[in-house]
């Protein structure tokens, strides 16, 4: 299962498979399948990874709306994480 779009404005791109998602969102202009540990230390992209419960195969089959929750909660995390701007 994989996508990709916008987060407030920003590309971001959605996966899961194996066991684990994770929600990678980057800055305009840059990829976010290139947000590794050294764009994330630079600032220039943002990750969160979750295990996903059941077998070593079963995140690649969530059903959308489980798809729905897992980016809604990484999401609220991206936001909370960010600097509130006036």
């Amino acid at each position: 299962m994989q996508g990709d779009g916008e987060v407030d404005g920003l590309p971001f791109y959605f996966c899961a498979r194996w066991d684990s998602w994770e929600l990678d969102i980057t800055q305009p202009g840059c990829d976010p399948l290139d947000v590794d540990d050294a764009a994330m230390a630079r600032g220039e992209g943002w990750r969160h990874e979750e295990v996903w419960p059941g077998g070593p195969y079963d995140a690649g089959t969530m059903e959308l709306d489980d798809v729905q929750r897992c980016m809604d909660r990484a999401v609220a995390l991206f936001r909370a994480s960010r600097p509130a701007t006036l």
